[in-house]
Protein backbone atom coordinates (compact mmCIF):
# COMPACT_ATOMS: atom_id res chain seq x y z
CA UNK A 1 0.00 0.00 0.00
CA UNK A 2 0.96 3.65 -0.37
CA UNK A 3 0.68 6.34 2.30
CA UNK A 4 -0.59 9.56 0.71
CA UNK A 5 -0.79 13.13 1.99
CA UNK A 6 -1.69 16.08 -0.21
CA UNK A 7 -4.22 17.49 -2.63
CA UNK A 8 -6.72 15.32 -4.49
CA UNK A 9 -9.13 16.50 -7.21
CA UNK A 10 -11.60 18.66 -5.28
CA UNK A 11 -10.11 17.88 -1.88
CA UNK A 12 -7.21 16.49 0.10
CA UNK A 13 -5.95 13.55 2.15
CA UNK A 14 -3.72 13.23 5.19
CA UNK A 15 -2.10 9.86 5.84
CA UNK A 16 -4.40 7.96 3.48
CA UNK A 17 -3.28 4.31 3.39
CA UNK A 18 -4.24 3.22 -0.11
CA UNK A 19 -3.80 -0.43 -1.11
CA UNK A 20 -2.11 -0.83 -4.50
CA UNK A 21 -4.05 -3.26 -6.70
CA UNK A 22 -4.66 -3.08 -10.42
CA UNK A 23 -4.03 -4.33 -13.90
CA UNK A 24 -2.78 -2.74 -17.11
CA UNK A 25 -3.16 -3.86 -20.69
CA UNK A 26 -2.62 -2.06 -23.98
CA UNK A 27 -6.20 -2.86 -25.03
CA UNK A 28 -8.02 -2.27 -21.72
CA UNK A 29 -5.87 0.40 -20.08
CA UNK A 30 -5.65 0.66 -16.30
CA UNK A 31 -8.21 -0.97 -14.01
CA UNK A 32 -7.55 -0.42 -10.30
CA UNK A 33 -9.31 -1.86 -7.25
CA UNK A 34 -11.63 -4.50 -8.69
CA UNK A 35 -12.67 -5.47 -5.17
CA UNK A 36 -13.59 -3.62 -1.99
CA UNK A 37 -10.83 -1.70 -0.24
CA UNK A 38 -10.61 -0.60 3.36
CA UNK A 39 -9.37 3.02 3.26
CA UNK A 40 -7.63 4.20 6.41
CA UNK A 41 -6.86 7.88 6.92
CA UNK A 42 -6.29 10.68 9.40
CA UNK A 43 -8.23 13.20 7.28
CA UNK A 44 -10.07 12.88 4.00
CA UNK A 45 -11.57 16.01 2.46
CA UNK A 46 -13.79 17.10 -0.40
CA UNK A 47 -14.69 20.79 -0.81
CA UNK A 48 -15.42 22.05 2.75
CA UNK A 49 -16.09 18.56 4.20
CA UNK A 50 -13.25 16.97 6.21
CA UNK A 51 -13.77 13.43 7.54
CA UNK A 52 -11.70 12.39 10.54
CA UNK A 53 -13.13 9.03 11.57
CA UNK A 54 -10.19 6.98 10.27
CA UNK A 55 -11.73 4.31 8.00
CA UNK A 56 -14.08 3.78 5.07
CA UNK A 57 -14.99 0.63 3.13
CA UNK A 58 -15.18 1.44 -0.61
CA UNK A 59 -16.30 -1.00 -3.32
CA UNK A 60 -16.46 -0.88 -7.14
CA UNK A 61 -19.72 -0.93 -9.04
CA UNK A 62 -20.99 -4.29 -10.35
CA UNK A 63 -18.44 -5.98 -12.61
CA UNK A 64 -16.12 -3.00 -12.62
CA UNK A 65 -13.14 -1.33 -11.08
CA UNK A 66 -13.11 1.72 -8.83
CA UNK A 67 -10.68 3.51 -11.17
CA UNK A 68 -10.36 3.10 -14.93
CA UNK A 69 -8.07 4.88 -17.35
CA UNK A 70 -8.33 4.09 -21.04
CA UNK A 71 -8.91 5.83 -24.38
CA UNK A 72 -12.07 7.39 -22.92
CA UNK A 73 -10.14 9.12 -20.11
CA UNK A 74 -10.23 8.68 -16.35
CA UNK A 75 -13.37 7.27 -14.71
CA UNK A 76 -14.01 6.76 -11.02
CA UNK A 77 -16.97 4.71 -9.76
CA UNK A 78 -17.21 3.62 -6.14
CA UNK A 79 -19.72 2.88 -3.46
CA UNK A 80 -19.97 2.11 0.21
CA UNK A 81 -22.50 -0.33 1.63
CA UNK A 82 -22.99 2.13 4.51
CA UNK A 83 -21.41 5.21 6.02
CA UNK A 84 -20.60 5.94 9.63
CA UNK A 85 -18.28 8.94 9.43
CA UNK A 86 -17.62 12.15 11.30
CA UNK A 87 -15.59 15.30 10.93
CA UNK A 88 -16.43 18.90 10.10
CA UNK A 89 -18.17 20.89 7.40
CA UNK A 90 -16.23 24.14 7.41
CA UNK A 91 -15.86 24.64 11.17
CA UNK A 92 -19.10 22.85 12.11
CA UNK A 93 -19.00 19.31 13.52
CA UNK A 94 -20.76 16.78 11.25
CA UNK A 95 -21.74 13.15 11.67
CA UNK A 96 -23.08 11.08 8.76
CA UNK A 97 -24.62 7.60 8.86
CA UNK A 98 -26.33 6.01 5.88
CA UNK A 99 -27.35 3.02 3.86
CA UNK A 100 -25.71 2.51 0.45
CA UNK A 101 -23.85 5.41 -1.18
CA UNK A 102 -22.49 5.57 -4.74
CA UNK A 103 -20.23 8.10 -6.45
CA UNK A 104 -19.00 8.38 -10.04
CA UNK A 105 -16.65 10.92 -11.57
CA UNK A 106 -17.40 12.47 -13.88
CA UNK A 107 -21.02 12.27 -13.11
CA UNK A 108 -23.11 11.46 -10.13
CA UNK A 109 -23.76 10.79 -6.47
CA UNK A 110 -26.56 8.73 -4.93
CA UNK A 111 -27.29 7.97 -1.28
CA UNK A 112 -30.05 6.18 0.63
CA UNK A 113 -31.15 6.46 4.26
CA UNK A 114 -28.90 9.41 5.15
CA UNK A 115 -28.80 10.64 8.74
CA UNK A 116 -26.78 13.83 9.07
CA UNK A 117 -26.13 15.75 12.26
CA UNK A 118 -24.62 19.25 12.04
CA UNK A 119 -23.33 21.10 15.06
CA UNK A 120 -22.63 20.22 18.68
CA UNK A 121 -24.53 17.14 19.87
CA UNK A 122 -26.59 19.08 22.46
CA UNK A 123 -28.27 21.37 19.86
CA UNK A 124 -27.46 19.79 16.50
CA UNK A 125 -29.49 20.21 13.36
CA UNK A 126 -30.56 16.74 12.22
CA UNK A 127 -31.43 15.73 8.65
CA UNK A 128 -32.94 12.41 7.61
CA UNK A 129 -33.02 11.95 3.85
CA UNK A 130 -34.45 8.78 2.32
CA UNK A 131 -33.09 9.42 -1.19
CA UNK A 132 -30.46 11.88 -2.36
CA UNK A 133 -29.12 12.20 -5.91
CA UNK A 134 -26.75 14.66 -7.53
CA UNK A 135 -24.89 15.63 -10.65
CA UNK A 136 -21.25 16.40 -9.89
CA UNK A 137 -19.40 18.95 -12.00
CA UNK A 138 -18.15 22.48 -11.40
CA UNK A 139 -20.96 22.60 -8.82
CA UNK A 140 -23.01 19.82 -7.21
CA UNK A 141 -26.78 19.81 -7.73
CA UNK A 142 -29.55 17.26 -7.46
CA UNK A 143 -32.75 16.11 -5.77
CA UNK A 144 -33.78 14.93 -2.32
CA UNK A 145 -36.90 13.01 -1.30
CA UNK A 146 -38.75 12.02 1.89
CA UNK A 147 -36.69 14.34 4.05
CA UNK A 148 -36.97 15.50 7.67
CA UNK A 149 -35.00 18.41 9.12
CA UNK A 150 -35.01 19.23 12.81
CA UNK A 151 -33.16 22.47 13.43
CA UNK A 152 -31.65 22.47 16.92
CA UNK A 153 -31.19 26.22 17.47
CA UNK A 154 -34.63 27.16 16.11
CA UNK A 155 -37.96 25.52 17.02
CA UNK A 156 -38.58 24.45 13.44
CA UNK A 157 -39.18 20.97 12.05
CA UNK A 158 -39.54 20.22 8.34
CA UNK A 159 -41.29 16.94 7.54
CA UNK A 160 -41.86 14.93 4.32
CA UNK A 161 -39.91 17.43 2.20
CA UNK A 162 -38.73 16.81 -1.36
CA UNK A 163 -37.09 19.08 -3.90
CA UNK A 164 -33.97 20.25 -5.65
CA UNK A 165 -30.67 21.45 -4.15
CA UNK A 166 -27.37 22.95 -5.32
CA UNK A 167 -23.94 23.47 -3.74
CA UNK A 168 -21.73 26.02 -5.51
CA UNK A 169 -19.04 28.44 -4.36
CA UNK A 170 -19.34 27.21 -0.76
CA UNK A 171 -23.10 27.93 -0.62
CA UNK A 172 -25.89 25.33 -0.28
Amino acid sequence: SALLTGKLPGGSARNLALPLDGTWSARGGLAAWRGCIDLKYDELGYANLILTNKRLLVCPGPGGAILRYDGGGVKLAAGAPALNVSGRLGTTPIRIASGPVGFAMPGSLAARSLNISLGPADNATAFRISNLSARVGSDIAGRFADTEARIGAVPLDILAASGAWRYANGIL
